[in-house]
């Protein structure tokens, strides 16, 4: 039999589910191509939630239709990506342009749904029927279908609401209180003694200090977004992305990525002096960026953060100096942007 013959029957989904990590390439190509496929229909969805949420409209009635005519669009024209390049990029019915953000949100979904199963479905430490792989990779698929809106929402400069917010960050601190397992190896790193530990109350723990952690660090952050720059977002955005990472991945993994994204935000707005489209990169984006890093590279960030526990720090001393350093590199933003186009106007993407 083909290594295509079993995707028509039991057998593939069987062994997808429960070992995925013992796929052969060929099957592991047709399990990567599906997951494609879905995140590319998932993308499509979040394109509906960052742009009916915000304005109150409900995300399942009616159906998608065109913004300048108002016609329902048709089903074999709402296939993700290929959809928009087959019709030019315009409406079949009035030719009115479609934004090429919809295709690009969607190919990004889809390659994210791609990316996120090299870490718990076909890492070399996955054990064969370790059905919290699966478990696992669709927690973290929810942190950054979260990050994602909360990007483009901020983006329209649009205030990211509640009702998306609080569904997501609640799932994410309860979901390991039912399964334990799902949360990335190395998310409980840094916790004070007696609550480093596993199980329920290791991961609440985890996940409230996480949320605490990542609001601090938000704060700290905020001297940057009053400088009026093109890629600093509100305020709301980036509270609301450090709560999801700290909720999802744990205090260590905020911290890091947190100073890592504070840091490449000065880089890139100095160098904006000479290249300035560089600085209109959103702050939002590089702290995607840096989140999907770790979870790929399966947690590099809080490695990182145990080499610092190992030294002798304390895990207070640790997060202090994390948010000492989002807190000067915020500083020096705004001092390098004042010093360069002169003292800006307060806006209202400081909210």
């Amino acid at each position: 039999m083909t290594a295509w013959g079993p995707v028509v029957g039991e057998t593939f989904w069987l062994a997808a589910l429960e070992q995925p990590a013992e796929l052969t390439p060929a099957l592991r190509a047709i399990l990567l191509v599906w997951l494609a496929v879905l995140g590319g229909a998932v993308g499509s969805f979040l394109n509906v939630v960052v742009y009916r949420m915000p304005r109150g409209r409900s995300i399942l009635h009616p159906g998608s239709s065109c913004p300048a005519c108002n016609r329902p669009i048709r089903w074999y024209d709402n296939v993700p990506v290929l959809s928009w390049f087959v019709l030019g990029g315009r409406c079949r019915d009035c030719r009115a342009a479609i934004s090429g953000r919809y295709p690009l949100v969607e190919a990004a979904v889809a390659a994210l749904f791609v990316l996120l199963a090299r870490g718990p479905l076909f890492s070399a430490e996955a054990s064969p029927g370790a059905s919290a792989a699966w478990g696992m990779y669709v927690y973290q698929l929810l942190l950054f279908c979260l990050l994602v809106c909360v990007l483009l929402i901020d983006l329209d400069d649009q205030l990211v609401p509640l009702k998306l917010l609080a569904p997501l960050l609640a799932a994410g601190l309860a979901a390991p209180l039912v399964w334990p397992q799902i949360r990335p190896d190395g998310s409980l790193a840094g916790l004070p003694s007696g609550l480093d530990c596993v199980g329920p109350i290791g991961m609440l723990a985890d996940g409230l200090l996480g949320a605490a952690l990542g609001a601090v660090l938000a704060f700290c952050s905020r001297p940057s977004t009053a400088a009026g720059l093109a890629g600093a977002g509100s305020r709301r955005a980036r509270l609301a992305a450090l709560l999801a990472v700290g909720i999802y991945l744990g205090g260590g993994a905020a911290a890091v990525a947190a100073a890592a994204t504070s840091l490449l935000f000065l880089a890139m707005q100095g160098a904006a002096v000479f290249t300035p489209v560089v600085g209109r990169i959103p702050w939002t984006m590089l702290l995607a960026a840096v989140t999907l890093g770790h979870a790929v590279g399966g947690g590099r960030a809080t490695d990182s953060w145990s080499a610092i526990d190992r030294w002798g720090a304390s895990p207070v001393v640790a997060w202090s100096l994390a948010c000492g350093v989002v807190l000067a590199a915020s500083l020096l933003t705004r001092r390098i942007t004042r010093r360069h186009t002169g003292r800006p106007r307060a806006t209202s993407r400081g909210r």
